[in-house]
């Protein structure tokens, strides 16, 4: 895509924006973010990810009102049972479909919140994972018995065990679906600041950082602040000397067993 296609792809974005459609401005931006980053234009990538940005937090307000968690165990959800919510995928699926749900949802404009959970660890933890061209992987502690502490409420403080709706007879793997609306948000949280910090360690500014982090955020587009973060390395990367190409790798390789799509 030239230059010319992706600007006028952010003029068209922009004007979507403002009219609300938040799905055709998500759209224009990762097309035009793909363009810039294969041409390497990291100025280009910052302004596009702005937009980006908040075209997805709108969306996941939307989400998050809704006030409503799906849990997808062993039963598939049909079309009716599809809506916006937080949507809690949990054993005995995997990963993968959890990133085939939320392509699914994006092809219907449904705005939601997606999460896949992993069996307990006999350490107590809770493994919650999400997909992408990279995987992202934390382990964390389960909910406590009492309410939360301040700062790890959601600013609207939504948290209703009416809200749960669990598509499935029984629980195959023993994970229990009483988590609460507020630890899916945060367990969100800790998936995305986990790949901040593991590409703030383990890549140095430029190229390989920015390349990093934007593989991450296609894992994880519901993390607010990795936009952010992607955007002040591109910024970074953009003041640094030209690099040579990196060798050709699939990153697809961890996850070549894992099914595609939702029922597999």
């Amino acid at each position: 895509m030239p230059h010319r296609s992706i600007d006028a792809n952010m003029e068209l974005a922009s004007a979507k924006l403002v009219e609300r459609d938040y799905f055709t401005t998500e759209k224009l931006c990762i097309e035009s973010l793909a363009a810039a980053f294969a041409a390497r234009d990291y100025q280009q990538m910052a302004r596009i990810l702005m937009p980006l940005q908040e075209a997805r937090r709108q969306r996941r307000q939307l989400a998050e009102d809704a006030e409503r968690v799906v849990v997808i165990g062993r039963e598939s959800p049909t079309e009716d049972q599809l809506g916006p919510a937080i949507y809690l995928i949990k054993p005995p699926r995997v990963a993968a479909e959890g990133r085939a749900l939320r392509e699914h949802l994006d092809r219907l404009q449904i705005p939601a919140i997606i999460l896949t959970r992993e069996p307990t660890t006999l350490a107590g933890k809770i493994p919650v994972v999400s997909i992408g061209p990279v995987t992202l992987r934390e382990h964390l502690a389960p909910p406590p018995p009492e309410q939360p502490p301040a700062k790890a409420t959601p600013a609207r403080g939504k948290s209703s065990p009416s809200a749960t709706q669990t598509i499935e007879k029984a629980d195959p793997m023993r994970c229990s679906e009483d988590l609460p609306i507020w630890w899916l948000l945060w367990a969100v949280e800790q998936l995305g600041d986990g790949a901040i910090a593991d590409a703030t360690r383990d890549a140095k500014p430029g190229l390989r950082r920015v390349e990093q982090l934007y593989l991450s955020l296609q894992a994880l587009p519901e993390h607010d602040k990795l936009h952010q973060v992607l955007a002040d390395a591109c910024l970074e990367a953009s003041r640094l000397p030209a690099e040579p190409p990196p060798p050709p790798r699939d990153v697809f390789d961890d996850d070549r067993d894992e099914p595609d799509e939702i029922g597999a």
